[in-house]
C-alpha cells in the first residue's frame, strides 16, 4: 500500500509539473506572438517557477490519504498556490528590471490553479473508486484477538486511511478474549490451513512477545505463502503517539518522543526562515530600533539592553537581548516576575512592553540561532526548575528552539505564571507545537502575533 502511495504522488508531482511548464508556455508565446523566440530571460523565469514549485511541495508535500474529503485537498491546494502567487510576486519585484509580463506570471498562476482542482478532483475520485473495489482491497488476518488484535480492529475501522484494508478476521487460541466485531478464524495452528484455501495479502501479528516461539512459526508460514507480515509491539502504549523507529547497524532502537522537528529537513528549513525573516525584521526596524536606543539613553540611567539568563534549546541558557524598560538596579536577582503597574518599570518601558517593542532586539537572538522565530517561550532559570516539578513532561519543550512568540502566546498563554492554570495552559500549548509543527503552523502563528487580540493578553 504504501509503495502504490509513492506511485501515485510521483505520478502527481509529474502531472503537475508537465501542467505549469505548458501553460507558461502557452502564456509566453501568446503574449509573444507565437514565436518560439521569446529570449532568455523567459527560459529563466520558467525555470524560477519550477524550482519555486518543487520547493512548495518539498515543504508542504501532497495529501491523498483523504480523497474523500475534497474540501480538505481544495484547502490545500489553495495553500500552495497562495505561497506559488507570493514568491513569484517577490521575483517580479526583485527582477522589474526584466520587464515580465505580470499576465504570463498571474495568468499561469490562475490556470493552474483552476485545472488543479479540477484535474486532482478527477484524479483522486479514480484513485477512490479503483482502490475501494473488493479486487483491489488488501485482505489483511490479524494474528491476535485480544486487547491489543481488538485495538488494531478498531482503529482500522474508524481511519479512513485505513479503508482499502479487508479484514478477513482474527487467529488465536484464546477465542475467549475476542470482544470485537470481528470472525475468529481459528487458532494460530490453523494458519497454514487457512492460508491455503484463502488469499491474503498482509499478516499483522498482535501477539504478545513471550510467545516467541509462536510468532515464529507464523513468520515462516506467512514467508512460505508470500504474505507480507507486519508485528505491532505489546509494549506499544507505553510510546504514546509521537515515536519512530530507526536502526544502530542491525539494531532497531526506538526514539519515544520522535518531533516533525527531529528530521533534519524540518529543521533546516526553519532555520533558513529564521535566519531570512530575522535579517529582514532587523533592517525593517533599524530605524525604530535607534528610536528606542537614543530615547532609553535620555529618560533613564543605565545600559540600553537588558540581558537576562534564560533556558534554552537541549536545556543550555543563554542571555537574551531586550530593551531595558525597568530603572537599573543591581538588587535584581531573576526571581521577581513582573507584575500589572510594575513601579520598577519606566514611562517609556510601559509603552514599549504594551506593543512587544522591548523583544525587537531579540530578532538578535534569532539571527544567531539562540532562539527561533516560533517556539516555546524562554523562561527564568529558577521558574524552568520550579516548572519541571510542577507540570507532566515541561521540560520536552526543550527539544526545540525557544521562540519569540508561540502557540501559547498567540492564545493569550504570556506573561504570568502565578496559578497553576496559567503553568498547566501554556505547557500545553508548547507541547502541542512540538508534536504538530509544520512551516505553515510557523506562518500562521506569526500572522497572529501580528494580527490577533489575544496574543496582547498581558502584556505589560
Amino acid at each position: 500500500m504504501v509503495k502504490k502511495f509513492h506511485s501515485i504522488i510521483l505520478f502527481i508531482f509529474i502531472l503537475d509539473l508537465f501542467l505549469l511548464n505548458l501553460i507558461m508556455l502557452f502564456f509566453i508565446l501568446f503574449i509573444k506572438g507565437y514565436s518560439l523566440d521569446f529570449g532568455e530571460r523567459y527560459f529563466y523565469l520558467i525555470v524560477f517557477f519550477n524550482l519555486i514549485w518543487i520547493i512548495i511541495i518539498f515543504i508542504s508535500k501532497y495529501k491523498i490519504d483523504n480523497v474523500n474529503k475534497f474540501l480538505a485537498e481544495l484547502k490545500d491546494i489553495f495553500k500552495k498556490i497562495l505561497f506559488l502567487i507570493s514568491l513569484m510576486s517577490i521575483f517580479a519585484f526583485l527582477f522589474k528590471d526584466f520587464r515580465y509580463s505580470r499576465l504570463i506570471i498571474y495568468g499561469s498562476i490562475l490556470i493552474f490553479l483552476i485545472f488543479q482542482i479540477i484535474i486532482h478532483y478527477i484524479f483522486f475520485q479514480l484513485i477512490s473508486l479503483y482502490w475501494g473495489t473488493e479486487k483491489n482491497k488488501t485482505r489483511v488476518v490479524i494474528a491476535g484477538a485480544g486487547e491489543l488484535g481488538n485495538y488494531l480492529f478498531q482503529e482500522i475501522i474508524k481511519n479512513k486511511s485505513f479503508k482499502y484494508y479487508k479484514i478477513l478476521g482474527f487467529l488465536d487460541d484464546d477465542k475467549i478474549q475476542n470482544n470485537n466485531k470481528g470472525i475468529v478464524l481459528g487458532k494460530l495452528a490453523d494458519a497454514n490451513k487457512f492460508f491455503n484455501k484463502q488469499k491474503v495479502d498482509e499478516l499483522i501479528v498482535a501477539l504478545p512477545l513471550r510467545v516467541e516461539g509462536k510468532i515464529n512459526k507464523l513468520f515462516q508460514i506467512a514467508d512460505f505463502y508470500g504474505i507480507r507480515i507486519r508485528i505491532i509491539p505489546d509494549f506499544f502504549k507505553l510510546l504514546g503517539e509521537n515515536f519512530k523507529i530507526y536502526s544502530l547497524g542491525k539494531i532497531p532502537i526506538i526514539n519515544v518522543n520522535e518531533m516533525p522537528l527531529d528530521n533534519y529537513i524540518n529543521s533546516f528549513i526553519k532555520r533558513i526562515f529564521d535566519i531570512c525573516f530575522s535579517l529582514f525584521m532587523l533592517i525593517l526596524f533599524l530605524p525604530i530600533f535607534l528610536t528606542i536606543t537614543i530615547i532609553i539613553k535620555i529618560t533613564s540611567k543605565g545600559p540600553i539592553f537588558y540581558r537576562p539568563v534564560r533556558v534554552g534549546y537541549k536545556n543550555n541558557a543563554f542571555k537574551v537581548f531586550k530593551f531595558r524598560t525597568m530603572y537599573h538596579t543591581n538588587e535584581d536577582d531573576g526571581k521577581k516576575s513582573t507584575i500589572r503597574n510594575d513601579p520598577r518599570i519606566i514611562s517609556f518601558g510601559k509603552l514599549l512592553r504594551r506593543y512587544n517593542l522591548d523583544e525587537i532586539p531579540q530578532f538578535l537572538n534569532v539571527f544567531r540561532g539562540d532562539m527561533s522565530t516560533v517556539g516555546p517561550r524562554p523562561h527564568r532559570v529558577y521558574l524552568d526548575k520550579e516548572l519541571q516539578y510542577s507540570i507532566n513532561k515541561y521540560m520536552t519543550r526543550h527539544y526545540i528552539k525557544p521562540g519569540l512568540t508561540g502557540w501559547a502566546q498567540i492564545y493569550g498563554w504570556r506573561g504570568p505564571t502565578q496559578t497553576q492554570e496559567q503553568k498547566e495552559q501554556r505547557t500545553k500549548h508548547d507541547l502541542w507545537y512540538l508534536r504538530n509543527w509544520t512551516f505553515w503552523l510557523d506562518i500562521k502563528i506569526v500572522f497572529m502575533t501580528i494580527f490577533g487580540k489575544k496574543s496582547r493578553i498581558n502584556a505589560f
